[in-house]
């Protein structure tokens, strides 16, 4: 009787377990053909327990990080074909309103309202207008999920370790070696979604040209810094207020505050300001974030022990908060009181930059997320377009049969389609950071026009469900089969 060996599935290392990389790993485990050709192993020295070692919750005690985002449609369709909906509608809030207001001059008391609009971006396939859910959540519910699909396929799917140093082999694979003697790995693919300070970048990088890869790894300056915080559970009062299911957006003078709702009573909120003072080098400040500066404690009573700022002298951070402190949020709250109820505030500076085709992928190795391209905050698309690329780099994989030669024509389609897409976005981003910061007198003037057009309270209505660009991005457009478990 004749017998049948099954085929091994190819190695797939995932550098980086933030939201790109837990994406593609479920892509690959939800699919039936990419779950019987690949196995992926997720890369993060910050998993310290993996998901069968420890609840979610456990987990998102154990976060540092304390930034929310925003989920818009495009990112949502990928999201809840993953079967993710329940998950999500749990731990986020829907973004169904959003007011402008003017704090500048000398109306910090008392910004005036300028507009609201009603569905800014709904979308009328998934339902939903964009979400807000807090960093940690949106991981772990990935993480949780990809524990869910696994079942006993696939025992090992995370590695709490810092990879050292990368190596190719004569065969078309890479060796991933791991930092303080933690071993080794070999992947038949490497996928890098390690974020703005990408190493699997510096290394695409280096194979290509070592001369150009130093200068080219930076993303750009923009010229300001970005403030990220979630609160703690706000008192009743404040959560009781007309205001508080509604976003805001506050116009400064040169700059703008964001705060949106979250589950559970919390609030995010978000300042974008243009920066007196240049931030450190890069690799000065990446240097400085093992230094322990004072331990982010969310439980302290002192707000400036939750500053996390590596960028900036902690007191320059502390003194541009102050300065808006007297500031009356419409959901009858000041801000210092959500500065002071935070339970992290990350500062970091605004950079962006999107790499060529050639320095996102090479060889057996490509970049998702962060570590492709880097957006400034009034895209509001970096995290969407990081679950955009997981989607589509899972597409790339489907169009071609398992084959080294084909594994590497995959990744090289995959770079070509996204970098466009990234640099329109890019052209788009800066523009609305232009408006966001203000710095300027003409672009106050657009932005305080842009934030009045709206009229009072003008509706969208659902039937009029956004189609525009970037939100009308489905990668079903792409023919990407039908990805639901049987």
């Amino acid at each position: 009787m004749a017998t049948t060996t099954a085929i091994p599935r190819r190695k797939v290392a995932i550098v980086g377990a933030g939201i790109a990389g837990p994406a593609f790993a479920l892509h690959i485990l939800l699919h039936p053909l990419l779950r019987q050709q690949y196995a992926p192993l997720l890369i993060d020295p910050a998993l310290r327990n993996t998901p069968r070692q420890a609840s979610v919750q456990d987990q998102k005690e154990d976060s540092t990080a304390g930034a929310a985002v925003i989920l818009f449609p495009n990112g949502l369709r990928a999201l809840y074909r993953l079967g993710l909906r329940p998950q999500l509608e749990r731990y986020s809030t829907e973004l169904s309103s959003i007011s402008f207001w003017s704090a500048t001059g000398n109306s910090l008391t008392s910004p005036r309202f300028l507009s609201r609009t009603i569905n800014p971006s709904y979308a009328y396939d998934v339902a939903s207008n964009g979400r807000a859910i807090a960093r940690e959540d949106l991981r772990h519910v990935l993480l949780g999920r990809m524990e869910e699909v696994a079942q006993e396929d696939f025992p090992e799917m995370t590695l709490a370790e810092t990879v050292e140093r990368y190596e190719a082999l004569d065969d078309g694979r890479t060796r991933l070696h791991f930092a303080h003697g933690g071993g080794s790995f070999d992947a038949d693919l490497v996928v890098g979604a390690d974020g703005v300070w990408s190493r699997v970048r510096r290394r695409i990088l280096e194979c290509r040209d070592p001369a150009t890869a130093a200068p080219k790894w930076d993303p750009t300056y923009m010229g300001g810094s970005g403030f990220y915080a979630v609160t703690k559970p706000l008192d009743e009062s404040v959560i009781q207020s007309p205001q508080w299911n509604c976003s805001h957006g506050m116009l400064l003078d040169r700059g703008n505050i964001t705060t949106s709702p979250l589950p559970e009573g919390r609030m995010r909120w978000d300042i974008q300001l243009a920066d007196d003072v240049p931030p450190l080098p890069p690799l000065r400040a990446i240097a400085t974030r093992a230094l322990p500066d004072v331990p982010s404690d969310p439980w302290s009573t002192d707000w400036t022990s939750r500053i996390h700022s590596p960028s900036y002298p902690r007191k320059s951070t502390m003194s541009v908060l102050e300065r808006f402190f007297s500031l009356a949020h419409p959901a009858s709250v000041s801000f210092r009181h959500l500065v002071e109820m935070s339970e992290r505030i990350v500062r970091s500076p605004l950079r962006q930059k999107v790499w060529d085709a050639d320095d996102i992928q090479c060889g057996n190795t490509v970049l998702v997320g962060d570590a492709a391209r880097v957006m400034l905050p009034s895209s509001g698309q970096g995290t969407s377009f990081a679950i955009e690329d997981a989607a589509v780099l899972a597409n790339c994989l489907l169009q071609l049969p398992s084959t080294s030669s084909s594994l590497r024509e995959a990744l090289s389609s995959y770079a070509v389609i996204r970098v466009p897409r990234s640099t329109r976005m890019s052209v788009v981003s800066r523009f609305a950071g232009n408006l966001a910061l203000g710095e300027k007198w003409y672009w106050r003037l657009m932005r305080d026009v842009a934030a009045r057009s709206g009229g009072p309270d003008m509706k969208r209505s659902k039937s009029q469900s956004f189609g525009a660009w970037p939100f009308d991005f489905d990668v079903e457009d792409m023919h990407l089969e039908d990805r639901r478990e049987d």
